[in-house]
């Protein structure tokens, strides 16, 4: 993947879009991009979600997941 830090890059089910983790400073401070394989314009679809890497595909192509962890001492919903 030739995007200053990027890494963790994935191919869509059909070729067409590669998804990556990118980390601006530290894997603390990441987000998710995709991006045609054509090139042009990265689209930022998660941000600020540490240690956001390992990024895929469902088998259809219509939904992208991602390993993350929650932010220290964001607040948490109780039941």
């Amino acid at each position: 993947l030739l995007v200053r830090g990027g890494y963790f890059p994935r191919f869509s089910p059909d070729g067409k879009t590669v998804v990556y983790s990118s980390g601006f400073h530290s894997l603390f401070d990441s987000a998710l991009f995709s991006i045609p394989i054509t090139g042009g314009q990265p689209t930022r679809i998660a941000a600020d979600v540490p240690w956001a890497i390992k990024p895929g595909f469902s088998p259809d192509g219509t939904r992208v997941f991602f390993l993350g962890a929650p932010r220290v001492n964001a607040p948490v919903a109780e039941d």
